[in-house]
Formats: C-alpha cells, sequence, structure tokens
C-alpha cells in the first residue's frame, strides 16, 4: 500500500470519528433542549489509482426538525437499501433477528510487526472481567503441523513463536526458509490446494461454534489476510474487520493482503502511538460495530 493511500486512509478515519463526535454532541444537547433529533444515513468514499482501492464509510447524523435549521452543514447520498426496514421482509428480519444473538467477530488485519497480536492481547487483558472476550488466529491448526516438522511439543512451539526473531530467522538445513516461511507453505501449498481456499475459515467457524458464545462475547482474530477465510466467518457470525496500518510495515514477502471490499464496512486502526492508545481506538471500533448491529447506545 502506497504513501498517499495510507494518507488517505488516515484522513477518512479522521473523517469519522469527527462526524461520530459531532453526531454525539447535537444527540447530547438534544437531550438537554428538548428539541427532536431526525437521524439521517450519510456515506463518504475515496477513489485511489483508477478504483484500485476504495474505501466507503457511512455515519449517522442527527438533523433538528420543525423550525430549526441543521448545525451541519454537509453534502450527502442517502442510501436507500440500508436504510430499508426489515417489516414485510421475512429473510430479511429473520436476519435482523437472528444478529441479536450472534457474537461478534474482530478481525485485525495488517502485515507483521504491526501490532496485532500485542493489541489484541492487551484488549484482552483490559477487559479480563469479561470471561466472554479471547483472542484467535486463524493458522492455529497450522501450529500441529509445524511443531510436528519441528520434531517439538506443541507448547514449546507456541512459546518460541511468540519471538518474531525465532521465527522468522532463515534456516541453513530448510535452504534459508525460515518458520514463517513453514507456515506459509503449510497453508498455501498444503491445505488451500486439497482442501480449498476457505478451509480455513470453516475451521475457525467450527472452533467458534464448539464455545456456544452469543451476542455480549467478542472474538478478535489477530491475522485476518484472506477475503474467503472472513466470508466464512461473515456467514455465520457478525463481523468487523479492522485494518491496522504502521509506518515501516507492508505485506512484502507475505502470503495476506489488506482485505477490500465495497461491501464490507471496514475500520481502521493506525498503530503509530502507545499500545494504550491502540486497545482505545479499538475499544471505540468495537463500540461503533455494536451500535451498529446491535442497536447499542
Amino acid at each position: 500500500m502506497s504513501e498517499e493511500v495510507k494518507a488517505l486512509k488516515k484522513a477518512l478515519a479522521i473523517k469519522i470519528k469527527h462526524l461520530n463526535f459531532v453526531r454525539d454532541e447535537l444527540e447530547e444537547l438534544s437531550n438537554l433542549s428538548g428539541y427532536e433529533l431526525q437521524n439521517e444515513l450519510v456515506e463518504f468514499q475515496i477513489n485511489v489509482d483508477g478504483g484500485k482501492y476504495v474505501e466507503t464509510t457511512r455515519a449517522i447524523l442527527p438533523k433538528v426538525t420543525g423550525n430549526k435549521t441543521s448545525p451541519v452543514g454537509y453534502s450527502h447520498d442517502h442510501t436507500e437499501q440500508l436504510e430499508m426496514s426489515p417489516q414485510g421482509n421475512p429473510a430479511l428480519t429473520n436476519t435482523v433477528e437472528c444478529s441479536q444473538y450472534k457474537p461478534l467477530v474482530v478481525i485485525l488485519n495488517g502485515p507483521p510487526g504491526c501490532g496485532k497480536d500485542t493489541i489484541a492481547s492487551a484488549w484482552v487483558n483490559a477487559h479480563s472481567y469479561h470471561h466472554g472476550y479471547s483472542t484467535k488466529s486463524f493458522k492455529e491448526p497450522m501450529y500441529n503441523v509445524a511443531a510436528a516438522a519441528l520434531g517439538m511439543p506443541l507448547e514449546n512451539f507456541l512459546a518460541l513463536y511468540e519471538d518474531r526473531e525465532w521465527k522468522e530467522k532463515p534456516r541453513p538445513e530448510w535452504g534459508g526458509k525460515s518458520v514463517r516461511d513453514l507456515m506459509i507453505s503449510t497453508s498455501e501449498d498444503f491445505l488451500k490446494p486439497m482442501f480449498g481456499n476457505n478451509h480455513m475459515g470453516n475451521l475457525a467457524v467450527e472452533s467458534i461454534k464448539q464455545e456456544g458464545l452469543g451476542q455480549d462475547d467478542i472474538i478478535v482474530f489477530t491475522d485476518g489476510g484472506f477475503d474467503a477465510e472472513v466470508r466464512e466467518l461473515e456467514k455465520n457470525f457478525n463481523v468487523q474487520v479492522v485494518q491496522v496500518l504502521r509506518d515501516g510495515c507492508s505485506f512484502d514477502g507475505d502470503s495476506r493482503s489488506y482485505i477490500e471490499g465495497e461491501q464490507r464496512k471496514t475500520y481502521l486502526l493506525f498503530n503509530d502511538s502507545t499500545v494504550e492508545s491502540a486497545v482505545s481506538d479499538l475499544d471505540w471500533i468495537i463500540a461503533q460495530a455494536q451500535d451498529d448491529i446491535y442497536g447499542r447506545n
């Protein structure tokens, strides 16, 4: 991803936060003054490199009704499909009702070294009082394969895998390949050709279902990078993709990439400050996602 695209993404993320701040302030003023507010769905979009990169975001902005004029000036495009009521549409009604009982799956999508594992671990620790908050990764089933290839117990492998230097160190006996290369090859050269590109997504779905989670529970995946895997989760759960960006980090040499899609609402998290700041940003994103899905305030 070019620096220009990163800059545009960051500007868009700031715009989203500003719009939500304005919304919250207007709602507070409405409560104090007694004036009724009417919500409008506003859509913003940026296209980069001839449409190669497309980012779309939506925000609910309130407008004062009656004789008062709106204190917010902006241009907007109404998205009628998103505003459509589920009433009269049994299929849509069932989808809306079922979503109330599904857990939220947050997928951190970013290049190696951008801090996904650190952010997710710190976020879970910050909410240690909630036993339904946890982390997972799509590559969990591959740990067994890699541990067996190295001839070590799984628990020893998992402990060593936390060491980035260890897992990325070239091994002469493997022709200069690293443990990370082994993990990538296991996925791309063996599992996907044999079972399909969505196989790791299917395994992740089954893993979550076994836990019997509900709408108050949140699972954060720390290694999202393939659209096919995310789609399997989207078929079964409420999913929020969060792209994590950090200066100096890229997907060069990695089989994953940023997950894009015009029909998928995506938030951006810039890990360019402290871990505490990143956790705070993730909290904010999750709150927005819960509001969108469950209608929470």
